[in-house]
């Protein structure tokens, strides 16, 4: 075996050590996350696509109280806030459809 076949064997198993190092990193955080059952209001109001505030008027609404705190936000329950949100979806649909529902009275009635 020549030493540029040893040198090459030496780096392959280099590369593959890290790369095998760097997926084990990059699961380990997916998979820390996909199981994660606390959030801050900035993890959730990025989940649901929406401000902060917005977040925080949900959570309130629905009296999910913080179940402890990272750094200087508050931490809530994971399942508690998705019921407050799906709650609080099914308000805002049955609201827009009533809308919807006197909007075309309205209009019936000015024709």
């Amino acid at each position: 075996m020549s030493t540029a076949q040893a040198l090459a064997d030496v780096i392959e198993q280099l590369v593959t050590e890290q790369v095998s190092e760097q997926m084990k990193v990059i699961e380990d955080r997916y998979f820390s996350e996909s199981k994660q059952t606390r959030f801050t209001l900035q993890k959730l109001s990025d989940k649901w696509g929406c401000s902060k505030g917005h977040a925080s008027r949900i959570l309130k609404e629905h009296r999910v109280n913080p179940i402890g705190k990272l750094g200087k936000e508050h931490e809530y329950d994971g399942n508690q806030a998705e019921e407050a949100k799906a709650a609080h979806d099914k308000k805002m649909i049955y609201q827009e459809k009533l809308n919807w529902k006197m909007i075309a009275m309205q209009k019936k009635q000015l024709t």
